[in-house]
């Protein structure tokens, strides 16, 4: 073949390859609908009115919590890592919890029936398996995170890392999930070595997340999911709303968003506030909403 042919063929190649590539890229739909869901939590987060009527000095207030005593367990907690370490009381905390195991759940068959519906009409299909997986597999973490949550009490006290630390260790309990959900589309998981991986890396997630995690589990499934995406869609744009998620949900984790939107000039009226009190699904839900609608304005762009 002369030199002129096989140059041709291989730009023609890489051009089907790109072309390939942007008709695979379906991740706009399940940004959009991890977004929309993540602030639909925002009327869950209505804080309690914990003021005494009228000329009463003192008055006790029913237990809002969604705890419950195990014998040798402790106090367990199912919905702990969504609804526990908020600013301010919750007015329902079971509410909100169901409403993050349900919407997990949503969005987890959205987004699998949208990539199948995509492989059907574009007749390129990308693979959900681990995205299926780092959801499924998040929330049995969450459960694992719930049983063990009472026997940690005691210790858990002493693991305070500091603000640097804390962040690093949310980082790690989400790391952990993703890297073992990427490494799943792999021949690596017919080894002996995964399924040893796969067992250290449950158990420290476990035990990792029943210190450091508390009130963002579902963000934190959701940005497990949005990298997991960016890493089977091969998209920088992606890349960035998936990193953008998660570094706002680490964030949220350890605190700082009262901090942040303080910095910025907001200072509620109130606390009662509902939008003040929902601040850590804010900016994560805005940043997969709006790079969703990016990404698709951007992809009939392309086309």
């Amino acid at each position: 073949m002369a030199e002129p042919d096989a140059a041709g063929l291989l730009d023609e190649l890489n051009s089907l390859r790109r072309r390939a590539r942007i008709a695979r890229h379906g991740y706009w739909l399940p940004s959009v609908v991890i977004g929309l869901l993540t602030l639909g939590a925002i009327p869950f987060y209505r804080p309690v009115d914990e003021s005494c009527p009228p000329g009463v000095r003192s008055c006790s207030l029913p237990y809002r919590g969604t705890g419950f005593d195990v014998p040798g367990l402790g106090k367990v907690d199912l919905l702990r890592v969504f609804n526990s370490g908020n600013l301010f009381p919750l007015a329902s905390p079971l509410a909100l919890g169901l409403y993050w195991v349900l919407v997990l759940l949503v969005g987890l068959g959205a987004t699998v029936w949208w990539y199948r519906w995509r492989a059907v009409r574009a007749g390129v299909e990308t693979s959900t398996g681990a995205y299926v997986r780092v959801t499924l597999g998040g929330l049995v973490v969450v459960l694992g995170i719930a049983l063990v949550g009472g026997l940690m009490t005691e210790i858990a006290p002493y693991f305070h890392f500091g603000y640097e630390g804390n962040l690093l260790a949310s980082a790690v309990f989400l790391a952990l999930p993703v890297g073992l959900a990427i490494l799943s589309d792999k021949e690596v998981t017919r080894t002996r070595w995964y399924r040893i991986a796969l067992i250290v890396g449950f158990s420290l997630a476990v035990l990792l997340g029943a210190v450091v995690v508390n009130k963002t589990g579902g963000l934190m499934l959701f940005a497990a999911g949005l990298l997991v995406l960016a890493w089977l869609e091969r998209s920088p744009l992606c890349a960035v709303v998936a990193l953008g998620y998660t570094g706002f949900t680490l964030l949220a984790n350890v605190s700082y968003m009262g901090t942040l939107y303080y910095r910025l000039g907001w200072r509620p009226d109130s606390r009662l506030d509902t939008v003040f009190s929902a601040k850590d699904v804010l900016l994560p839900g805005a940043i997969a909403l709006v790079g969703g609608l990016v990404a698709l304005v951007a992809g009939r762009v392309r086309r």
